[in-house]
């Protein structure tokens, strides 16, 4: 390399960094929101501006993304708790993945595997308390991780067997927090229930030995 180009290397003028950020092409940026990467795209800004706005921008649709998920997954489970109400497992098995895990903490450690465990078990249940009626007290959504958990007040008279035991004829009333897992594909399936609840009137006494 000859002298003069040395020269005409070490002069060349040096350019500022906002002028090569302006002059770059826009670019997709990843942002983490709801445990997933969503695409949104840089303003572009011809004066090569600080990224406060592109933050601000994207967290504020990092939100609007958040609220959506977490209002279709309520929706989802308020689908499933009217499902309940109206007696109806046919409905209830709609908003289940077919390989869902359903678990019942005050009765047993053991879970219940797809729709027809589920099914039997809530034939049984409405059997046994034909006006069982579910109360949302409170829901807490979050979007991130798929998951919703509901405080409940459940209500019902106890005219059928209920597990073994003879019915009672009285009205029972308890609560619970029940904990639904959703599919990570899909804001309309549940993957897995579990219900943390106290127990009816007639479990307490047939199997706790507990009196009113």
């Amino acid at each position: 390399m000859s002298c003069r180009t040395l020269r005409i290397a070490a002069i060349a003028p040096i350019r500022p960094a906002a002028a090569i950020r302006a002059s770059a092409p826009r670019q997709t940026a990843l942002f983490g929101c709801r445990g997933q990467a969503q695409q949104l795209r840089r303003p572009h800004h011809s004066s090569g501006g600080s990224g406060g706005g592109r933050r601000a921008a994207a967290l504020r649709t990092c939100a609007y993304l958040t609220r959506h998920k977490d209002e279709q997954l309520q929706r989802t489970v308020e689908k499933y708790v009217a499902a309940i109400n109206a007696h109806d497992i046919a409905a209830l098995c709609a908003v289940l993945a077919p390989k869902v895990v359903w678990s019942d903490r005050v009765w047993s450690r053991d879970d219940l595997l797809g729709h027809k465990k589920v099914e039997s078990v809530h034939q049984k249940l409405f059997e046994a308390y034909p006006d069982y009626h579910m109360h949302i007290e409170d829901v807490l959504a979050r979007g991130d991780a798929n998951t919703v958990a509901v405080h409940f007040t459940a209500t019902g008279t106890n005219t059928g067997v209920w597990r073994g035991s003879e019915p009672s004829g009285k009205r029972t009333i308890f609560s619970g927090v029940m904990l639904f897992t959703f599919d990570s594909e899909s804001d309309e399936q549940i993957k897995q229930v579990i219900t943390y609840r106290q127990p009816t009137e007639r479990e307490r006494h047939f199997y706790l030995k507990h009196e009113e």
